[in-house]
């Protein structure tokens, strides 16, 4: 901004002595890539400035938000693996009625998606980050799944659901799929990613604690959301903690506060009553417990040595497992609802269990029959199919898998199948490295990448499901990040 000031007060500009010719020349030196950007990112922030001043009648308040809100802009579009993980979180905090202030138009998820784009664009323009293209293993079946998607627009009996969910599925998961290849360039980039996730799950429990009471059932919702978003990202911050953030990092003192924080995640999950989160997280930790106990015993066959890598992650699960007893020991009267939650579960009673064992019947009946095996529902016709009724946010079987399979037939399913294969796949390889803070990164998305694809089996759409193919995008990333 202060170039645009100094070029508009140009002693000679102002005295009329500058020509038309020199006024152009000037201002196209003055239109480089970062000055457009910085114009653009301002002319973002009027709106929600503008919303403030409107609002917020308290001078002292008014004094201070604007410029703090510029600056946070600003550092976000300058780093954007932070408005990225904003982005990917947004339907978590933006229902708060703490933001009812915000007019209807203006919706978080839209903002710090643009400022996503704007900071890939600030990296490529300003930053002279090297632009590589997405391999074509990763982008062939993904589009296989759009396409299929927009032909089954012609049949779906449910257009208005079916429209609305693929032009979600083409904006913001399709941002939240390609953006990781194109924002992490180094190591500080993952870290400050990951470390948005720790945040924003801290600040859910704080808004949690404050209305819990012991031995009282029901269940916990932080910043207008539903229970089951606090269990989603305590459980992906949890494994950011543990197996990258604790991991890679030599500073003891830094060991130690990554490490305090995970009984405070751990509580904030119990205390939700999500079952889905926690029995994710507990097939994540049990994976990574295999492939480090398969690894150890490999070392042993073939060099009789075990590498300090494997110790270290068994070391870590283990020391989880001691402190989620503490936990559940120390505060057991929090859990209640949680404890009988599970055992609903072990019994195959309880309302939602039922409700989702009979859309996953109906959505593998679809699956089924003929031709709705070949050509699917069609996008969004799950809802007319199961529950009769064509609605913006209609019906869906709570199975990413079900789902794909039910509206896009058996060749979108096979399409998605074959992305989470890649994405395994990729990670396979990459495990193989002898490189710590390689093979920490690698362990991370494989426990992050079994968390989602569980959590997508049992509730959501696919839509609500984005971090699954940030996940995924993320497999595919490594590879800028470590094999250039």
């Amino acid at each position: 901004m202060n170039t645009i000031y100094k070029f508009a007060t140009h002693s000679d500009y102002q005295s009329g002595k500058l020509s038309l010719s020199r006024f152009i020349s000037k201002l196209k030196k003055r239109c480089t890539p970062g000055n457009i950007l910085a114009l653009v990112i301002c002319i973002l922030l009027s709106l929600p400035c503008s919303v403030i001043l409107v609002v917020i009648k308290d001078s002292i308040i008014l004094f201070f938000i604007p410029p703090l809100l510029i600056l946070a802009t600003y550092y976000m579009s300058k780093f954007p693996e932070i408005a990225f993980a904003l982005f990917l979180n947004a339907g978590v905090y933006k229902a708060d009625p703490r933001l009812s202030f915000l007019p209807g138009f203006f919706d978080l998820t839209v903002f710090f998606g643009l400022i996503t784009i704007l900071g890939t664009i600030y990296g490529l323009a300003v930053k002279k980050n090297k632009l590589i293209a997405p391999p074509k293993e990763m982008l062939l079946p993904y589009f296989a799944i759009i396409l299929l998607g927009i032909f089954s627009l012609s049949y779906t009996q449910a257009p208005i659901y079916g429209t609305n969910k693929l032009l979600k599925f083409l904006t913001i998961t399709s941002l939240a799929f390609i953006s990781p290849f194109f924002l992490f360039n180094n190591n500080k980039s993952i870290i400050r990613f990951f470390g948005i996730f720790v945040l924003l799950a801290i600040a859910m429990f704080l808004d949690i604690v404050k209305g819990v009471i012991p031995a009282k059932a029901g269940f916990h919702s932080a910043f207008g959301s539903n229970y089951l978003a606090v269990g989603r990202v305590g459980g992906a911050a949890l494994i950011m903690i543990l197996f990258y953030l604790f991991l890679s990092i030599k500073n003891k003192a830094m060991r130690l506060f990554w490490i305090g924080l995970s009984p405070v995640l751990l509580f904030g999950i119990f205390v939700s009553g999500g079952r889905g989160p926690l029995i994710a997280l507990v097939i994540s930790m049990v994976s990574i417990f295999f492939y480090a106990i398969f690894t150890i015993s490999q070392s042993l066959s073939t060099a009789l040595t075990i590498r300090k890598s494997d110790l270290r992650i068994l070391g870590i699960l283990l020391l989880m497992i001691i402190i989620s007893l503490l936990v559940i020991y120390r505060y057991q009267d929090f859990f209640i609802t949680l404890f009988h939650r599970l055992e609903l579960l072990q019994t195959k009673s309880g309302e939602s269990v039922l409700e989702r064992a009979r859309k996953f019947d109906s959505a593998i009946n679809a699956m089924l029959s003929f031709p709705t095996a070949f050509t699917g529902l069609g996008i969004g016709g799950f809802s007319m199919y199961n529950e009769g009724y064509d609605d913006s946010r209609g019906s869906y079987p709570h199975n990413i898998f079900l789902e794909i399979g039910s509206e896009l037939g058996w060749f979108g399913l096979l399409a998605f199948m074959f992305l989470v294969y890649l994405s395994f796949a990729n990670l396979i390889r990459f495990l193989k490295t002898s490189d710590l803070d390689k093979k920490y990164l690698a362990i991370t998305l494989l426990a992050l990448l079994v968390f989602m694809l569980f959590n997508s089996s049992v509730s959501g759409d696919i839509n609500d499901n984005r971090l699954l193919f940030t996940a995924m995008g993320l497999t595919f990333a490594y590879k800028k990040l470590y094999l250039r």
